[in-house]
């Protein structure tokens, strides 16, 4: 199969997710740009269960692996090295993984083990609302100077509470944008990390 590449996505890196199935065994090569779609994928079962990948980057890699991780033979153990700077979001897709019947933990600091046998069907499931979005009102309280700050929902998954709830002092990159938006009518100096990883676009 191939994967064509049009506009911004033939300019977003996609070196991470690539290594890592090739640890797995996938058999993936790029036709153009080394690093970079479009790639060219050829489909065989996946029977490695090993993979080694570096804590900082994007979650939405992180998480992809995880969700493969229950439908491969032998599982997953992912083993992320240096800082791993997105938890909340990878313990946020290890909850929904069981909430589909599946079976990952972390199984040391920096360990996820993702244990084989696929997920079951769930009749009902209900999707949150998207935290990211009421992190643009948290920036206006910012503004505000009002420090309070209510939950509507205390059973909210806490991963995205630990994402928004200090917008301007911890931001997400999620909200990079804005918060470089409402810097410039907030006093003192904002540090925003993580830049380098701000979706291509």
């Amino acid at each position: 199969m191939s994967s064509p590449a049009r506009n911004v996505c033939s300019n977003a890196p996609s070196a991470f997710l690539v290594d890592a199935l090739r640890q797995l065994g996938a058999d993936i090569k790029y036709t153009a740009n080394e690093g970079f779609p479009p790639l060219h994928i050829t489909g065989s079962e996946l029977q490695g269960n090993e993979i080694s990948l570096a804590g900082n980057v994007s979650s939405q890699y992180i998480s992809a692996l995880l969700m493969i991780g229950a439908v491969l033979p032998k599982g997953l153990h992912l083993h992320l090295t240096g800082n791993i700077i997105s938890r909340p979001y990878i313990n946020l897709t290890l909850q929904l993984i069981h909430d589909f019947g599946g079976d990952a933990q972390w199984s040391s600091e920096n360990t996820i083990t993702v244990h084989p046998g696929g997920y079951q069907d769930v009749p009902f499931f209900t999707v949150e609302s998207d935290w990211s979005a009421a992190s643009y009102w948290y920036q206006i309280l910012a503004l505000r100077g009002n420090e309070k700050r209510r939950m509507k929902n205390e059973e909210s998954l806490k991963s995205y509470k630990e994402e928004t709830i200090e917008p301007v002092r911890r931001c997400s990159p999620t909200v990079t944008r804005v918060t470089a938006a409402v810097r410039r009518f907030s006093p003192g100096s904002v540090c925003i990390p993580n830049i380098r990883r701000e979706a291509y676009g």
